[in-house]
């Protein structure tokens, strides 16, 4: 009888430690799990991140160093800032008047879109505009206007497709492009060209139709950049009107 009892105690007690080293393995691969989970969230938020901000710092040289000195524009509230600066507002810095025309957009944004997309814009806004006012550089010398809009789509175009494979933006008229889509059904594409129509005809009133000519080109030219950067480094497909920093 006592040696049942014995064996039946024994029995217990290795199940016992059986059951507490079941324990020690779950928690040690929860551990790990979120550990490796962690790391994946990390790694995400610091991938995008840091395209926005190096995105963000090539086209921030691109946009002073010859966008606003030749007067080339690329529609949208870039364009509007870049108007308002030279046309009306002088003392008014170019990152901060594109800053505050995207609040109400990246209000507009939080509310009735993607809420990841609109964190990660507000980012890229704040970054694009600081970066902006940050860099101040003398203009970059041609020897022509064709040479600079060239150089001036190469150079943007290339901070723009690194944008681009974030999640985010760098802010603009594409987050009331894509509120109307989904509130009126309106194609993004429509509602984008319409609006940087807008802009470019503005341009036209203050400069002359020979500007509004030269920003059509530049925007062609820097969305065939965009296209050959996203699809040569293959992190994500291009979408020309969601990044345009309307």
């Amino acid at each position: 009888m006592r040696n049942g009892v014995l064996c039946d105690d024994t029995i217990r007690l290795n199940n016992l430690f059986f059951s507490i080293n079941e324990m020690k393995n779950i928690s040690r691969f929860s551990v790990l799990s979120n550990n490796a989970g962690n790391i994946r969230i990390m790694r995400h938020i610091f991938d995008q991140t840091g395209l926005i901000i190096l995105g963000s710092t090539i086209f921030a040289i691109g946009m002073n160093g010859i966008l606003v000195p030749y007067k080339i524009f690329g529609g949208g509230i870039a364009g509007i800032a870049i108007i308002l600066n030279q046309n009306f507002f002088s003392s008014l810095d170019v990152g901060f008047a594109y800053f505050l025309l995207n609040l109400p957009l990246l209000i507009l944004g939080w509310v009735c879109i993607n809420r990841e997309f609109v964190f990660y814009t507000i980012f890229g806004t704040t970054v694009f505009s600081l970066l902006v006012g940050i860099i101040q550089i003398q203009p970059i010398v041609f020897q022509n206007d064709y040479q600079a809009i060239l150089f001036a789509g190469l150079i943007c175009g290339f901070g723009g497709g690194l944008i681009l494979k974030s999640v985010g933006s760098i802010g603009g008229l594409d987050v009331l492009a894509v509120y109307t889509n989904k509130k009126y059904n309106v194609p993004i594409g429509t509602a984008s060209f319409v609006i940087n129509s807008i802009v470019i005809l503005a341009s036209a009133y203050l400069y002359g139709p020979r500007i509004s000519v030269y920003s059509i080109v530049y925007l062609f030219i820097y969305s065939q950049v965009v296209n050959f950067t996203t699809s040569r480094l293959n992190l994500r497909s291009a979408n020309i009107h969601r990044l345009q920093p309307n």
